[in-house]
């Protein structure tokens, strides 16, 4: 009897035994496991996320241009870059709202562009309306997006030579208020265009971007390291933001009050 005892117990010993190897050495696997893959993330992490990206507001500060230039005395100009400084103010009077002046002569459309410097994944856009505006003012226009400077083609601004399609708009933004508009699929490009058909002036308090950078491969980098954000230093615009050179003088234009 006393036998059989001790070779339970000497039985129940092993397999207890054996059960906590087999424990301890799944948990160091997991261990190396949980190990290498917080090492690849942390790899991913520090090599792979470009200093911009994600839902950004990629057209901060960025080069502008407009079709001309809505001014009249006793005010300052409306010039393009007003409509990308940061500020969402929609009181037209306070200075921080872009404004065309006459509608651009080879097809009657007022136009605004912004040079986002790199290429991107475009996924929307956030348009600020001026304040005590008819709804009727800021309608039916298009914004595109392309990968080269549309205004270097011979066609523009002919909506065929703007780009990719990102969004269509017919109804009115309503007074001070900002919107979001998303495109129908995301569009790759550099240069965005905000279109407007009809013979008025197209006002713009802030503009937004949202989208993603979009990684190019480098042939001499090994297949680790192929993923290359830009470099730091932005690369040269054939827009500028600078109010002396923006596309079109400022002159008065009666159209439409401020």
């Amino acid at each position: 009897m006393w036998r059989k005892t001790r070779c339970r117990r000497k039985n129940f010993l092993s397999i207890r035994t054996q059960r906590i190897s087999h424990v301890v050495r799944a948990f160091s696997l997991s261990s190396h496991l949980l190990t290498l893959s917080s090492l690849i993330v942390l790899h991913l992490s520090t090599t792979h996320v470009p200093p911009t990206h994600g839902l950004d507001n990629l057209a901060l500060g960025k080069p502008a241009a407009q079709n001309s230039v809505w001014s009249e005395r006793g005010s300052s100009p409306a010039y393009a870059h007003l409509a990308n400084d940061g500020d969402t103010n929609s009181i037209f009077n306070q200075g921080s709202c872009s404004k065309t002046g006459s509608p651009d002569e080879r097809d009657g459309s007022s136009w605004w562009i912004v040079d986002l410097l790199h290429q991107y994944l475009i996924h929307s856009v956030k348009i600020t309306n001026r304040k005590f505006t008819d709804v009727n003012k800021l309608k039916n226009f298009s914004v595109y997006v392309s990968a080269g400077n549309p205004r270097e083609d011979g066609e523009f601004p002919a909506v065929s030579h703007l780009g990719e399609l990102c969004v269509f708009r017919t109804s009115g933004i309503k007074s001070a208020r900002t919107e979001q508009l998303s495109c129908g699929e995301s569009v790759g490009g550099r240069y965005l265009t905000i279109h407007k058909i009809g013979n008025s002036n197209l006002v713009l308090c802030e503009v937004q971007v949202f989208g993603e950078l979009i990684l190019t491969l480098s042939s001499s980098s090994s297949p680790s390291t192929s993923t290359t954000a830009p470099a730091p230093s932005s690369p040269s615009s054939s827009l500028s933001s600078s109010p002396p050179s923006e596309s079109g003088a400022a002159s008065p234009s009666s159209s439409s009050p401020p």
